[in-house]
């Protein structure tokens, strides 16, 4: 979801569908497990803020690498 006031305020969290577990026990990641309904449908809420947003210079091209690296990284 791009928020109010975007590329002034950073996109803060990610929405999944179908959700992501990791291997072996099937657990959802760290902050990861809050489900977010929208359009009939239930999302996998990943809380990722971002503190480090550069007003001017990032765009939803750096969410999406900060996406990549949340996944990357994912415990």
């Amino acid at each position: 979801m791009i928020p109010n006031g975007y590329a002034d305020v950073p996109p803060d969290m990610f929405y999944l569908t179908p959700w992501v577990k990791l291997l072996p026990g099937l657990t959802c990641p760290r902050r990861a497990n809050v489900p977010f309904q929208f359009e009939g449908r239930q999302w996998q809420r990943w809380s990722r803020h971002n503190n480090e947003w550069r007003i001017g210079k990032d765009g939803i091209w750096t969410m999406f690498k900060r996406v990549q690296h949340a996944l990357d990284v994912a415990r």
